[in-house]
C-alpha cells in the first residue's frame, strides 16, 4: 500500500482526471494521489488518510529540523548555503510538492537549477502505486520472481545468470546436474523473491568441501552450508548460482562483486520497448553486491555511446567521483564494453516480458557478453535522477508514463471522479 503520509494535500481534493494541458510530471503526481485515495475506500481508512495528510505540515517540520541538523552542515561547508536557508527551502518544497526533506538532499534541491524544477522529479514513494496501476491486470510474476524469470529466459534463449540449484522447504527441488550436493565453485546464494541486495551472500570455494563467506569469514562444509539453506527455505525458494566475473575491462571498477548496468525500458506509444535511461553501478566496499542502496556508486551512461559520467553515492552528502575511491581507476570518460549488445539484449528481453509496461534490468557485462541478472517491475527512480541530476518527470520516461496513465484512465472506471 502506498505511503499515505506523502499524498499531496492539494492534489488529493481535485477529484479531476489528468488534464491534457498538464505537464507529464503533473499527470503522474496527480494520478498517484488519486490512486492512494481510491485504494483506501473504507470510511475509517479515509479518515486516517485525511488525518495523515492534515498532519503532514507538522511531520514535515520535524523532518526538516532533523535533516538540517544532521546533513545541513556538510552542505553548508560545500555550498556556503546557511542552515536557515536550507530549512526554509526544505519546508517550502514539502508543503508545495510533498517532497520529503530527505529528498531535498538526495536530489540536490539545495542547488537552484534543480530546485527550480522540483515538481518535475518523481519521488520514491510514488513508484509502488504507479507501477501497480500501470501493470494492473498484467501477469508480472514471471518478471519479479527470480526463478520464474530465469526459466522464461532459458525458454526464450535470453542469456542470464545460471541457476545450479533450487532449494525449497528443506530439499533440493531442482538441480542442473542431478546432484543435491553443492557445486565445488564460488557460489552466490539468494532468495527467489527479494530486492535491494538483501539476504544475498557469496561463498567462495576453498578447496575440497570447504566454503567461506567473503563478508563474515565463516568457513562451512558443503553439507553444513546446505543445511543452513534448508533452514531458510521454509515457504520460499532459494537459488544457488555461480559467482559471475566482470568483463576484464571492468575489473578495476569493482571490489569483488559483479558490477551491473541498471537499464530502464518502457513500452512506447506503439507498444515497443524503448530504453529511457541507464546507470552503471559499482561496489565500493562490498564483495557481494553493487546496489546503490548498499553503499555503491552509480554513474550515468550515455545511451548512444556507453560512456560513463562521474559517479555518485546515494548518501546525502556524497561527492562526485571521477575515479573509483577504492581502486583509483578512472570512471568518467571510459566506455562500457559491449554496449550495443547490452541495448539489444534488454530490448529483446522486454519483447519477451512485455506484460510489464516498465522494467528495470540489471545486466552484467561478462567476458563473453552481457547477461540478464534480474528484472524489476517497480524499478527505483532515484538511481537515475541522483546520478544525472535530471528529473524523470519531464524526460522521455515521464512522457511515456503519462501516456500510459491517460490511456488506462480512459477505461478505468474505479478511478473516475
Amino acid at each position: 500500500m502506498p505511503r499515505v503520509v506523502s499524498v499531496p494535500p492539494l492534489v488529493l481534493w481535485t477529484g479531476l482526471p489528468p488534464d491534457e494541458g498538464e505537464g507529464h510530471a503533473a499527470v503522474i503526481h496527480r494520478c498517484h494521489a488519486r490512486l492512494v485515495w481510491h485504494r483506501h475506500p473504507w470510511p475509517v481508512e479515509r479518515l486516517r488518510l485525511l488525518a495523515r495528510v492534515a498532519g503532514w505540515p507538522v511531520r514535515a517540520l520535524v523532518l526538516t529540523w532533523n535533516r538540517t541538523r544532521t546533513i545541513g552542515p556538510a552542505v553548508r561547508r560545500r555550498t556556503g548555503k546557511p542552515l536557515w536557508r536550507q530549512a526554509f527551502e526544505q519546508y517550502g518544497l514539502a508543503l508545495r510538492h510533498s517532497i520529503p526533506p530527505k529528498a531535498y538532499y538526495h536530489l540536490r534541491l539545495y542547488e537552484s537549477d534543480h530546485r527550480s524544477r522540483a515538481g518535475e522529479y518523481l519521488l520514491r514513494f510514488e513508484r509502488e502505486a504507479l507501477f501497480e496501476f500501470l501493470n494492473e491486470g498484467r501477469k508480472t510474476k514471471r518478471v519479479s520472481n527470480k526463478l520464474l524469470f530465469w526459466e522464461r529466459c532459458r525458454e526464450r534463449g535470453l542469456p542470464t545468470a545460471p541457476v545450479w540449484r533450487v532449494i525449497r522447504d528443506g530439499a533440493v527441488v531442482r538441480s542442473d546436474d542431478g546432484r543435491d550436493s553443492l557445486p565445488r565453485a564460488d557460489l552466490v546464494l539468494k532468495p527467489a523473491r527479494g530486492c535491494g541486495g538483501r539476504e544475498i551472500s557469496r561463498w567462495d570455494h576453498r578447496g575440497g568441501d570447504a566454503y567461506r563467506n567473503v563478508v563474515s569469514g565463516v568457513d562451512l562444509s558443503g553439507d553444513a552450508l546446505l543445511e543452513r539453506l534448508y533452514g531458510r527455505s521454509r515457504g520460499r525458494d532459494w537459488l544457488v548460482q555461480p559467482r559471475l566475473l566482470n568483463h576484464p575491462e571492468l575489473v578495476d571498477l569493482s571490489t569483488g562483486a559483479l558490477c551491473t548496468v541498471r537499464v530502464g525500458t518502457c513500452l512506447d506509444e506503439a507498444g515497443r520497448p524503448e530504453v529511457y535511461a541507464a546507470a552503471f553501478r559499482m561496489p565500493v566496499r562490498s564483495p557481494v553486491v553493487d546496489n546503490f542502496h548498499k553503499g555503491g556508486l552509480a554513474s550515468p551512461v550515455d545511451l548512444k555511446t556507453g560512456e560513463l559520467g562521474p559517479a555518485i553515492a546515494l548518501k546525502d552528502t556524497g561527492d562526485w567521483h571521477v575515479a573509483h575511491p577504492a581502486s583509483g581507476a578512472r570512471i568518467a570518460g571510459r566506455r562500457l564494453p559491449l554496449w550495443t549488445d547490452v541495448l539489444e539484449l534488454v530490448s529483446r528481453a522486454h519483447r519477451v516480458f512485455r506484460q510489464a509496461v516498465v522494467i528495470g534490468w540489471d545486466v552484467g557485462i561478462l567476458a563473453d557478453g552481457p547477461v540478464l541478472v534480474e528484472a524489476n517491475v517497480g524499478p527505483d527512480v532515484n538511481v537515475f535522477q541522483r546520478c544525472t541530476g535530471e528529473p524523470l518527470g519531464s524526460a522521455r520516461f515521464g512522457e511515456l508514463v503519462a501516456f500510459h496513465i491517460r490511456r488506462l484512465l480512459d477505461g478505468a472506471e474505479d478511478l473516475s471522479a
